[in-house]
């Protein structure tokens, strides 16, 4: 699998299945992951299946902080994904993209149709999660939110994750 470093730093797997463009083909799909999730599973799978059966280029990448680039899970945010999946439109896909987002990777989409609006043609959201932190937030108890304010996360016994508090871009 080849693994890309994106301008945030980050270092991830990704797989560019870019076929000889087609007079009918008129987009890529994005595949982009949910959190703690990977791009490898059988939801994508069955994208990709879908994308090779109709000739049309697909592109599917790990999050930073996922996967193979796991161990840096806790500097990575919403931010520095953000960042990646716009430099992905911006520099390695060419031509109108159709975003196709999973949980977390559904709320990236959103953000790169409202800053790529001239390149995504179309969304798809398969179990969208837009800002599932704010939704989040209404289950965290009293002792959470003074861990969240006095380190800045929440962690959570037995989970191979953190919650952080960062600010969402717009």
């Amino acid at each position: 699998m080849p693994s890309r470093t994106y301008d945030t730093q980050f270092t991830t797997n990704f797989e560019y299945i870019n076929k000889e463009l087609k007079p009918k083909q008129k987009f890529t799909i994005l595949y982009t992951h949910g959190f703690c999730s990977d791009p490898w599973g059988r939801k994508p799978e069955e994208i990709k299946k879908w994308c090779l059966k109709n000739d049309i280029p697909m592109y599917r990448y790990e999050l930073a902080g996922h996967g193979s680039d796991n161990a840096r899970f806790e500097e990575a945010d919403i931010n520095t994904w953000k960042a990646q999946i716009l430099e992905i439109i911006d520099k390695y896909i060419t031509g109108d993209i159709v975003v196709v987002g999973s949980s977390l990777g559904g709320w990236l989409s959103l953000l790169a149709a409202i800053n790529r609006p001239e390149r995504i043609k179309g969304v798809l959201g398969l179990a969208a999660a837009p800002d599932f932190t704010i939704d989040h937030m209404k289950y965290v108890t009293a002792a959470q939110r003074a861990e969240m304010e006095k380190y800045g996360k929440i962690t959570y016994p037995g989970a191979k994750y953190h919650i952080c508090c960062h600010q969402a871009p717009h």
